[in-house]
């Protein structure tokens, strides 16, 4: 599905994103309703030549530079999945209002947000897409995020194993190099492993994308969620035993802000047990690519 907004639009909320002018965020989860999309409750009615959103929704990601925010709603509660429409909220609207900021493990991504929608007022033609298009329009940007954390998890696996190799070359323990240990070896070889399966998954990922679109490449974007983002996580947890004590310094090395990132990434854009539920419906319908 590809969805091409007005011109209008595209200059009031898109341009401005490119240029580095503004960010933007989104309000998809809610209190209870998390992996289950479709059991949102926050609604959106239509009155005349606009929209009236009322509900409750947690984890506002991208608030911080953001200047207006994508908010799922649902429009006709009749329909399931296919009642769900996707709005641009200007953040300075009436009725749209921040609860609480929560506060989470990785440090530098600042906070989150849990926010109140009350009788917020949203013109007709900030509807994204048609109306009833919401689910796929948020399948497909979760499946952007599922691969672009590929990317991350990666980099930082990556970034460990330098760290890793260079104290193992160059600190002496008992008269050695603490390389010249098999256990210690043995971790980085391990490492290794874990680095090109993650490169692998991601690339192929994307190469999966760029032959057939988003849609088509689902399996492929679950698949690294799960597998590179626990991938990485072994790979910094061996790279800090390789280092010991120095490990734990979190000023001297970057092993905690990696820790914590990729660890929350385990909950973000669908939790690992629920890409492994995604995966196994893949595979069950006979239709892998």
């Amino acid at each position: 599905m590809l969805y091409q907004a007005p011109e209008k639009i595209r200059e009031k909320y898109l341009y401005p994103v490119l240029e580095g002018k503004t960010g933007w965020s989104m309000c998809f989860t809610e209190p209870e309703a998390g992996s289950d999309l479709a059991g949102i409750r926050t609604t959106a009615v239509r009155k005349s030549d606009h929209w009236v959103l009322n509900g409750t929704k947690m984890w506002r990601t991208g608030h911080h530079f953001a200047s207006y925010t994508a908010v799922a709603a649902v429009t006709d509660p009749s329909k399931g999945p296919k009642g769900i429409s996707v709005f641009l909220v200007d953040n300075d609207t009436p009725g749209f209002t921040k609860s609480r900021d929560i506060p989470v493990i990785a440090r530098q991504w600042g906070t989150e947000q849990e926010v109140r929608l009350e009788n917020v007022i949203v013109p007709a033609e900030n509807l994204l897409g048609a109306e009833g298009e919401g689910f796929s329009i948020a399948q497909h940007q979760f499946n952007r995020f599922r691969l672009r954390l590929g990317g991350t998890a990666l980099g930082m696996a990556e970034r460990s194993q330098e760290l890793a190799v260079e104290y193992a070359r160059e600190r002496k323990v008992f008269g050695k190099a603490l390389g010249d240990n098999q256990a210690i070896q043995w971790m980085l070889t391990d490492n290794q492993y874990d680095i090109e399966s993650i490169r692998l998954n991601t690339y192929y990922a994307a190469w999966m994308v760029a032959r057939g679109g988003y849609s088509a490449s689902r399996m492929q974007a679950a698949m690294v969620k799960a597998y590179c983002v626990d991938a990485g996580l072994r790979v910094i947890d061996r790279s800090m035993q390789v280092l010991g004590g120095r490990g734990l310094a979190i000023e001297d090395y970057p092993f905690f802000d990696f820790h914590n990132l990729l660890r929350m990434c385990k909950q973000m854009e669908g939790s690992t047990e629920i890409m492994k539920i995604v995966m196994a419906r893949e595979i069950l319908s006979g239709e892998l690519n």
